[in-house]
């Protein structure tokens, strides 16, 4: 493998991290969500949960897009990886 490699296998790397970064921030944030809702027993408990819901589909909003990004990322350098080792192949033989 090159060295000219080394810059996009670190940004990759970086990506892979951030949406790892990304589900672990969901999770702790999710832990500390009631699951039933309070309509009737205690309307302070109402707006600490719209609260949080809209913080979770914040970061699941973000979430789904690096992770998408980082997805596209991957695919593109694994095909451009593959496609110069066949050409490196392929002009070997010659």
């Amino acid at each position: 493998m090159k060295s000219s490699w080394i810059p996009f296998i670190s940004i990759g790397v970086v990506l892979v991290l951030a949406v790892l970064a990304m589900f672990i921030w969901r999770r702790r944030a999710a832990s500390s969500e009631m699951d039933s809702i309070h309509v009737l027993a205690d309307e302070v408990m109402i707006p600490q949960q719209v609260a949080m819901a809209h913080k979770l589909e914040v970061i699941d909003k973000w979430g789904k897009l690096l992770t998408a990004v980082t997805v596209a990322y991957l695919i593109i350098m694994g095909g451009i990886l593959l496609y110069q080792a066949w050409v490196a192949g392929s002009t070997a033989g010659m």
